[in-house]
C-alpha cells in the first residue's frame, strides 16, 4: 500500500463494539507489520479508560501505545489532520455510535464498517442505518455482525435478500 488506508468504524447502535473492534482490528494490522493508529472521534470516549486500565502513559503528543498501535484518545479534526502527516499505514477512527457520528469524515474513509449484534432489539438500530442513507452510500459500507445464532442468521439473510449489493460479514468469536 503506497499511501494511507483511513479505515472507519461505527456502530449500528450504543454499544455495538466500535471501539473494540477498532482496538482488534489495530491489533491485527500492527501483528502483520503494518503501522497503525487509532482515532476516537466518538461522542461517548472509552479509549482514556483503555489507557488507565492498561497502565500505560500519554506522550506529550496526547497519544498511547500498546502492542505498537498508537492510540489518540478523543480526537478532532485539528488532530486528525496532525496524525495523518505522520508515518501510518493505516489510521482507524472510531466513531463510536453511528447515529452520533460525523457522517461527512465517515463517508470519507476509505473502508467503512458498521458494526451490529445480530438480536432483533439491536436490529432495530441497523434499520436506522438503513434509513439514513441513500443505497449507493450503502454499497460502500461493509455490515459486521457479532452473535450471530442459525435463528437471527435467518432474519440476517432476510435483510440481506432485501438489500442487494450490500456486504454483510459475520464476526466470529475465538472460544
Amino acid at each position: 500500500i503506497s499511501r494511507k488506508t483511513m479505515i472507519g468504524i461505527a456502530g449500528a447502535g450504543i454499544r455495538s463494539g466500535a471501539t473494540h473492534n477498532s482496538i482488534v482490528l489495530g491489533n491485527f494490522l500492527r501483528a502483520n507489520n503494518q503501522m497503525t493508529a487509532v482515532l476516537e472521534y466518538a461522542q461517548r470516549p472509552a479509549l482514556q479508560s483503555v489507557c488507565e486500565a492498561t497502565g500505560a502513559s500519554f506522550y506529550n503528543e496526547g497519544y498511547f501505545s500498546l502492542k505498537g498501535v498508537d492510540y489518540y484518545p478523543e480526537c478532532d479534526r485539528e488532530r486528525l489532520t496532525a496524525v495523518a502527516g505522520r508515518l501510518y499505514d493505516y489510521i482507524i477512527m472510531d466513531f463510536g455510535n453511528y447515529a452520533d457520528a460525523d457522517q461527512i469524515l465517515f463517508n470519507k474513509c476509505d473502508v467503512r464498517i458498521i458494526i451490529s449484534g445480530s438480536k432483533p432489539w439491536e436490529l432495530a438500530n441497523l434499520e436506522e442505518v438503513f434509513r439514513s442513507q441513500e443505497e449507493e452510500v450503502l454499497k460502500k459500507y461493509h455490515f459486521c455482525f457479532l452473535g450471530t445464532t442459525q435463528n437471527t442468521m435467518r432474519i440476517l439473510l432476510l435483510v440481506i435478500i432485501s438489500r442487494k449489493g450490500l456486504k454483510f460479514y459475520e464476526i466470529i468469536w475465538n472460544q
